[in-house]
């Protein structure tokens, strides 16, 4: 069955243009998308791809990306989708 919630923690980067980290508990051989939003009234089809799917090889698995914060609103949301797998 497919997971209903993913718990995961953000490490944030240290100095502007550095990478920010999430790592997830995962399924392996699961496959995720990490997504984000910048507003969470809107739609649910506001959330948004970061990158491409990836699939889990471990039970923890972690993500690096640079993303901005966009100045408009000074805040990003982001989740770990999952997608398909065992």
């Amino acid at each position: 069955p497919a997971p209903t919630s993913v718990s995961a923690v953000f490490t944030l980067p240290a100095a502007p243009g550095e990478p920010v980290t999430v790592v997830f508990e995962s399924t392996i051989g699961a496959n995720y998308q990490l997504e984000f939003t910048d507003d969470l009234s809107a739609v649910p089809g506001a959330w948004r791809p970061v990158g491409g799917p990836f699939k889990a090889t471990k039970t923890t698995s972690s993500v690096q990306f640079n993303e901005p914060i966009p100045s408009a609103t000074g805040l990003r949301l982001y989740r770990v989708r999952y997608i398909s797998g065992p």
